[in-house]
C-alpha cells in the first residue's frame, strides 16, 4: 500500500517521533510511506529522520516555517493541503496525525476518494480560561478554531485510531466515534541507563521532561520541591523542555522559595535526554485535564528510572494495571508521599522499573504498533489499484 502520513511539522516531539517510527516500520513491511510537513528538524530525532520521503514546501518557505510558529499556525494549514492535495495521487490511504492534518485529510480523501484513518493522539478541545490565558492571542484563537474543524473532520475517517483509554473515551463523548486502541512502541536502546543511579550528597534527585505548556501542569513538579523541603527533605529537579511559560514556572519556583532546587534545560538530543533520565532517581509525569499518553514515564523505564505519574495521564491506565509506576492524583501532597516511598524503598522502585520493562518487551514495539495500524489502513482502504497494480 502507499500511506501518506500528514504530520504539520517534524521536530523532536513524541507525535512527531510517533510519525517517523511508523512510517520507518510499515516501511519495513513492504509499503510506500512518504511524510507530508510544513518542514523537517532533525535535530535530537533518531536517525531514522534522515531516511523517511517527505512532501515538503519549497527550501525557503519550510525554513520560513521552521522560524516562525506564528507563521505555521495562520498560513501552514494552507501550505499544507496544497501539498497533500499535489502528493494524493496514486496514494491509497491518508494517515492524518497532530492538527491541521486531519482537517486537510477530510478535504483532500472525500475530494480524491481515499479514505482517512486518523491516527488522534489526544481530542483538540479548546483550553480552559484559566490555562488559555497563559498562552498567546495567536495559539489561543488556533486551540478553538482547530477544536472545530477538527469536530467536522471528525466525519470522515474510516477508523480512528488512538494511544490510551482515556483517548478512547474522549472520542466517544466529542465525536460519537469507537476509536480502536494503537499502543505506540519506543527505542529502548536510546535510553538505556549510560551512568549508574546513586544518591549524591542525600540528595534526592527529582525529573520532569515535557512541552512548558498549561497541559502538562509542571507546576506541579516545582509545588512538589517544595512539599519536599517543607518536609526536611533535600531535593533537587531538573526542568528539561521549552515552552511559553517557562518564565512563569521560573516566578513560581521563586515565589515557592525553591529556586535554588530547581533548574531548566531547553529540549535535548536523545542521548542527552537519556543521560537525564539515567542520573534521576524519580521522573515526575505531572499533565492534568485532557492530557493523553505521554512517553516520558516509558522512556525513564528504559534508563532504569521509576516514575510517580498523574491519573490524569493517558498512560496512567495501561501504567497502574502492569504496577510499572506509581500513579497518583495530581496534588503536591500525593506526589511527595510517593516520591518519599520510592526512595525509602528502592525494592519498590527496582519492581516498577522490572515490570514496566516487561511492558516494553512484550507489548510496546514499534513493530506490534506497525501491526496494529496496518489492519487499520487494510480495512479502511481494501485492495484498492494504485499506480495501475493492486496494492500489496
Amino acid at each position: 500500500m502507499r500511506i501518506l502520513i500528514i504530520q504539520p511539522w517534524i521536530r523532536l516531539g513524541g507525535a512527531e517521533t510517533l510519525s517517523l517510527e511508523l512510517s520507518a516500520a510499515l516501511e519495513r513491511r513492504g509499503h510506500e510511506v512518504p511524510i507530508a510537513a510544513l518542514f523537517v528538524d532533525p535535530a535530537g530525532l533518531p536517525d531514522i529522520v534522515r531516511d523517511r520521503a517527505y512532501v515538503l514546501p519549497p527550501r525557503r518557505l519550510a525554513e520560513r516555517f521552521a522560524r516562525s510558529r506564528t507563521l505555521s499556525f495562520l498560513l501552514g494549514p494552507f501550505v499544507l493541503l496544497g501539498l497533500v492535495a499535489r502528493a494524493s495521487a496514486g496514494i491509497d490511504v491518508l494517515d492524518p496525525h497532530n492538527l491541521p492534518g486531519p482537517i486537510v485529510a477530510a478535504i483532500v480523501g472525500p475530494v480524491r476518494g481515499i479514505p482517512v484513518v486518523w491516527n488522534l493522539n489526544e481530542v483538540p478541545v479548546p483550553l480552559p480560561p484559566e490555562q488559555a490565558q497563559r498562552i498567546g492571542l495567536v495559539e489561543r484563537l488556533v486551540w478553538i478554531v482547530g477544536a472545530a474543524l477538527a469536530r467536522w473532520s471528525s466525519r470522515v475517517p474510516k477508523e480512528v485510531l488512538v494511544l490510551d483509554e482515556k483517548t478512547k473515551r474522549s472520542v466517544r463523548a466529542h465525536y460519537g466515534l469507537e476509536a480502536t486502541i494503537a499502543m505506540p512502541g519506543l527505542r529502548v536502546e536510546s535510553f538505556e541507563a549510560t551512568a549508574p543511579r546513586r544518591a549524591v550528597g542525600g540528595v534526592t534527585r527529582l525529573l520532569c521532561v515535557g512541552k512548558l505548556h498549561p497541559q502538562k501542569n509542571v507546576v506541579l513538579a516545582i509545588e512538589t520541591v517544595a512539599e519536599l523541603r517543607r518536609r526536611g527533605r533535600a531535593v533537587a529537579l531538573r526542568i528539561v523542555g521549552d515552552g511559553p511559560l517557562r518564565a512563569e514556572l521560573a516566578l513560581a519556583a521563586a515565589r515557592l522559595g525553591v529556586a535554588d532546587a530547581v533548574s531548566f534545560r531547553a529540549l535535548l538530543s536523545l542521548a542527552e535526554l537519556a543521560r537525564e533520565y539515567a542520573a534521576a532517581d524519580v521522573l515526575l509525569v505531572t499533565p492534568t485535564g485532557h492530557q493523553a499518553w505521554g512517553l516520558t514515564p516509558f522512556e525513564a523505564i528504559a534508563a532504569g528510572t521509576p516514575s510517580v505519574v498523574s491519573d490524569e495521564a493517558g498512560a496512567a491506565e495501561v501504567l497502574a494495571a502492569h504496577d510499572a509506576a506509581l500513579v497518583t492524583a495530581a496534588a503536591p501532597t500525593a506526589f511527595a508521599d510517593a516520591v518519599e516511598r520510592l526512595v525509602a524503598d528502592p525494592a519498590l522502585a527496582e519492581g516498577l522499573v522490572r515490570n514496566g520493562r516487561a511492558l516494553l518487551r512484550d507489548e510496546l514495539t514499534w513493530p506490534r504498533y506497525a501491526e496494529r495500524c496496518e489492519r487499520a489502513f487494510r480495512a479502511a482502504g481494501g485492495r484498492r489499484v494504485w499506480s495501475g497494480r493492486a496494492a500489496p
